[in-house]
Order: C-alpha cells, then structure tokens, then sequence
C-alpha cells in the first residue's frame, strides 16, 4: 500500500485511534439538545448525525469536508454503532 498522499496518511493515522462507540454516547445527547436552523425540508439527516460525521472526522485529522464524507463511508460500521444513519451518510455538501 502507498500511503503517499497527506489523506491517505490521515486516513491511516484515524483508523489506529478510533475510540470504542461507549466512550463518546455522552456527546449524542448534547447534539440532540442544539435547535436545528434548517427549514423542515432540509431535514433529511438528522443533525446529530451530520454534527457527529464532523466531529469525528476533524478529531481524527480530516480539515475538508470531502474527506469527512469518505472516512463516515469508510467506517461506517464504526459510525452506526453510534447512530442509525438511516438515510445514509450525509455528502460533503450537506455536511
């Protein structure tokens, strides 16, 4: 594997200090506290789950909003041991 380029590195690095799903449930409640801004028809995702992509993925090392949409897709079994994710993940524009 070339791991050359400073996502791919990234990406590496996140992998090896993912947390276990127990030791963030006290962040879920907080998110679910926040009012939601968007009109009710830009509500496909809920916003813990859009706040929580970002979180994660800024934790991790990931500064671009493209990258936070893959790494949610590349540990997505990770991701839904938080949240249901129902509708997916949301893109990096939603995000």
């Amino acid at each position: 594997m070339c791991f050359s380029t400073p996502v791919a590195r990234n990406r590496v690095e996140a992998i090896k200090t993912m947390g276990k799903p127990e030791s963030v449930d006290a962040l879920i409640p907080l998110f679910r506290k926040l009012s939601d801004p968007r009109s009710s028809r830009n509500q496909f995702y809920p916003l813990e789950e859009i706040l929580f992509v970002a979180l994660a993925g800024v934790l991790s090392g990931f500064n671009h909003i493209i990258q936070m949409e893959q790494f949610a897709k590349d540990k997505e079994d990770w991701f839904r041991k938080m949240l249901p994710y129902e509708n997916g993940f949301p893109s990096h524009d939603t995000i």
